[in-house]
């Protein structure tokens, strides 16, 4: 073995070694005897802090799912309602812009008679007749039916949502009052997602071709009559997305308080329902999966129509219940608004 070139490469190593070692104790000295720089956080001037507001809005109304059902149903749209807490900011222009977290519940209840078919593909059908197998050949075929009479079905939805809203405040309206309207986007989350079948009696057959016989009342083969109230979670996608649009009044109830009455409508472009090939009926085990994302509906909506509160702080007022203080600040005594606020 080549001795020089082991002295060699060892010698290299060491040297790389000792560099590093230099370099892991030079480099934090260097850096501490470096001048730190100073970075200034931007501070807010009070007229701005006064046209940045924390909100809490409390809204109900028509909260609901819109969907056809194939066949013979009704919908009936439920009452529901929406809460959330938002930063909003304002500029001298009259624009502004709103971010926010909130949660919302919407209903519904469909009452329905339909005929569900299924093709269902019978590994063992007629397997104990050899001659039928070798005659008919061997998987055989059949439709599984399921008829639905006046089944009645309700839906519960509780949705995480973020609204993005592009807004407008038209200035100095009235001394105490001004008007505000708002356009965007709430991006939902389904949290509790269930359905309820309440009423109504639903029986699932087979049909065979080979035979010409609609087979029933064989629980066995799971052809049986269900009547029995059941309850799962729907079949929805895991993100929404829906436009909204609200306008109202704000009231200046003090010169940090803004309470504002509003009405708003928001509506789902996206399709709730999640695309399935299943039936309402599974043919496996005979289980109860829903109305939505079923064979008989095939896209499905939210939809939210109604009349909101909201409580409007702005950011002097929020620092100083932070700091313990009271803000101090001028205050027009004809409208209750500081002389410093565009609005």
């Amino acid at each position: 073995m080549n001795t020089t070139y082991i002295k060699y490469n060892a010698m290299s190593w060491l040297k790389c070694i000792a560099l590093l070692l230099i370099l892991a104790i030079v480099a934090p000295i260097d850096l501490d005897a470096a001048p730190k720089r100073k970075t200034k956080k931007k501070k807010f001037t009070t007229q701005e802090l006064e046209n940045m507001f924390l909100t809490f809005d409390w809204g109900g109304g028509l909260y609901t799912y819109t969907y056809d059902v194939k066949g013979d149903g009704a919908k009936s749209m439920k009452p529901g309602g929406t809460f959330n807490v938002c930063f909003q900011q304002f500029f001298y222009s009259g624009m502004g812009y709103g971010l926010g977290l909130g949660a919302s519940y919407y209903g519904a209840a469909t009452t329905f008679s339909a005929l569900e078919e299924v093709t269902v593909t019978d590994e063992w059908a007629h397997s104990y007749d050899p001659e039928f197998t070798e005659y008919y050949g061997k998987p055989e075929s059949y439709t599984y039916r399921t008829y639905f009479n006046s089944v009645a079905e309700r839906q519960h939805l509780v949705q995480l949502e973020v609204p993005i809203m592009a807004m407008y405040k038209l200035k100095n309206m009235t001394e105490m009052w001004d008007l505000t309207v708002g356009l965007g986007v709430r991006i939902g989350v389904p949290l509790m997602k269930k359905y309820k079948l309440t009423d109504g009696l639903y029986e699932t057959r087979g049909y065979y071709e080979s035979t010409g016989v609609e087979y029933s009342g064989l629980s066995q083969h799971g052809f049986r009559a269900v009547s029995d109230a059941k309850t799962g979670k729907s079949n929805l996608n895991p993100v929404t997305a829906s436009l909204c649009l609200d306008a109202g009044c704000n009231y200046h109830w003090t010169r940090n308080k803004t309470i504002y009455f509003g009405l708003y409508f928001s509506y789902c472009v996206t399709n709730v329902a999640k695309s399935t090939s299943s039936g309402i009926v599974s043919v496996d085990d005979q289980s109860y999966n829903g109305v939505l994302g079923s064979q008989l509906v095939d896209k499905a909506h939210l939809m939210g129509a109604g009349a909101k509160v909201q409580l409007c702080l702005d950011f002097v007022r929020v620092q100083s219940l932070f700091k313990g203080r009271g803000s101090s600040r001028k205050i027009n005594a004809r409208s209750k608004r500081s002389v410093r606020s565009m609005f």
